[in-house]
């Protein structure tokens, strides 16, 4: 008897690890929609001849290099 109470605690963590899953999934989906919106949006902006996305993937890149 002992056992089959563990186990169902077990099984318990199990469904919620789940539901956390595919509400993680979710939230990352719509995180990835939302951000590649903000990259359509930063394309329609021009600097010195360069969209503003590939200006802020070139800084972004340079910060990296400078982290390494």
């Amino acid at each position: 008897m002992f056992l089959h109470g563990g186990d169902d605690d077990v099984r318990e963590k199990l469904i919620d690890v789940m539901y956390e899953n595919q509400r993680l999934q979710e939230e990352n989906k719509s995180l990835k929609e939302l951000l590649e919106k903000a990259y359509e949006f930063m394309k329609q902006f021009v600097i010195d001849g360069v969209n503003l996305l590939e200006k802020f993937m070139e800084s972004v890149g340079k910060v990296m290099e400078r982290l390494r």
